[in-house]
């Protein structure tokens, strides 16, 4: 199973931050590991609040995962509330990042052109350096703009857009996100760019005029439940506004409806089905368009692996296995429902020491080669690679 740390404040009633970020990852199959920066009674929008500083306990929380080696898939920040707190973070990501591990930033500070309170202009420039070591961030315009140090400009333009998107990963991160999105009045959705591969992409759902709190926390957190649970970041940036879409629905349809959050829970079985539509894929037939599946006999060990070997490590792993006949639907990544053995402990029992926080993107069959039958692992090829390697879908075959 993934392991996400994910660090941002917590709220005892009041749906944002942790409280929505510790169910929305947990529902994805995903373990949410938490490291609280504070603890409010309630979020900031009601009317009284108590707020309990957890400032100091950052690093040596951070300090005992190390000593515990506790490895995470991914390190996830939302809402950091001081300059001190920044600063901590930026160490935990140098202490605490293993090997393959994905760092996402929200950058939670500013909305519609105003910094919230409590933040500066200096407090942007120095959370811009901390974008600077994440793989992904998902900033709103307004906090894109601070961090850039540049004027907020509400009527832009896609080609704005792109320049924005570009300027914002000379900070240092491979891919950024931009929320909140809409060249069209009827909708609104997320604009991306991918610094490696220069690739934009951009998708919007509809846009209802409604204004809830902890939708950006929701959505950023529905997001990294998708990506680690293989979904591509482009998948995986779709699924997160349709979540959140849905949220907002079914709050705006419940007449008893609370006024501090949406009904994320009422939305969260839509979420697992969307969860299910990506992700890992299984080729059954040598095709580029086979079917998804579970393992025919969950009772024997599924995915035996048989040998490991290292072509490129920086690259490309290539993982080769054996005994694996599938049918029927969704396989989820990091463990193999109804299965016997996990991904994660073939991957631990690798005759190379290959690390488990890996994405198994698809199991191509050769045409002349059948898994369940086949006596020749190295007839059967499973290329795990990167969530976000989303132009690294093809890559060849090697015997």
């Amino acid at each position: 199973m993934k392991r996400i740390l994910t660090v941002q404040d917590i709220s005892c009633v009041g749906r944002c931050s942790l409280t929505v970020a510790l169910p929305i990852i947990s529902a994805a199959g995903v373990e949410a590991g938490i490291l609280p920066t504070a603890v409010l009674s309630t979020h900031t929008m009601f009317k009284k609040f108590t707020f309990c500083d957890l400032t100091g306990e950052i690093e040596k929380i951070s300090e005992t995962f190390k000593e515990l080696e506790l490895d995470f898939d991914a390190i996830y920040t939302g809402y950091l509330g001081s300059f001190e707190q920044l600063k901590l973070v930026s160490e935990l990501f140098d202490r605490n990042r293993a090997e393959n591990c994905q760092i996402v930033i929200d950058p939670v500070m500013a909305d519609n052109g105003k910094l919230y309170p409590g933040f500066t202009p200096e407090f942007a420039k120095e959370m811009a350096k901390l974008c600077g070591k994440a793989d992904l961030i998902v900033p709103n315009l307004t906090e894109a703009s601070f961090m850039l140090d540049i004027p907020y400009n509400p009527d832009y333009d896609e080609d704005y857009i792109k320049e924005l998107l570009k300027k914002l990963c000379t900070l240092g991160c491979r891919r950024a996100a931009l929320t909140g999105i809409s060249f069209d009045k009827s909708k609104l959705g997320v604009y991306s760019y991918d610094s490696e591969t220069d690739e934009f992409f951009y998708y919007a759902n509809d846009y209802l005029p409604v204004s809830y709190h902890g939708t950006g926390d929701i959505y950023a957190s529905s997001l990294v439940g998708a990506m680690m649970c293989g979904h591509s970041v482009n998948s995986a940036l779709k699924v997160a506004v349709d979540f959140t879409l849905e949220c907002i629905k079914l709050t705006m349809a419940d007449e008893d409806r609370r006024t501090y959050g949406v009904n994320f829970e009422q939305a969260l079985p839509y979420y697992i089905e969307r969860l299910k539509k990506g992700g890992l894929t299984v080729f059954t037939d040598g095709s580029s368009s086979g079917s998804t599946g579970v393992c025919r006999n969950p009772v024997k060990s599924c995915f035996c692996c048989s040998k490991t070997r290292r072509d490129d490590f920086q690259d490309q792993i290539f993982m080769v296995a054996t005994s694996c006949y599938v049918t029927g639907s969704t396989i989820r990544s990091g463990f193999l429902r109804n299965c016997k053995r996990s991904v994660s402990s073939i991957w631990q029992n690798a005759s190379t020491a290959i690390r488990s926080n890996y994405f198994f993107h698809s199991i191509k069959k050769r045409p002349s080669a059948h898994p369940a039958n086949h006596s020749d692992p190295s007839r059967v090829l499973c290329i795990p690679q990167f969530p976000w390697w989303t132009t690294r879908d093809s890559v060849a075959s090697r015997t």
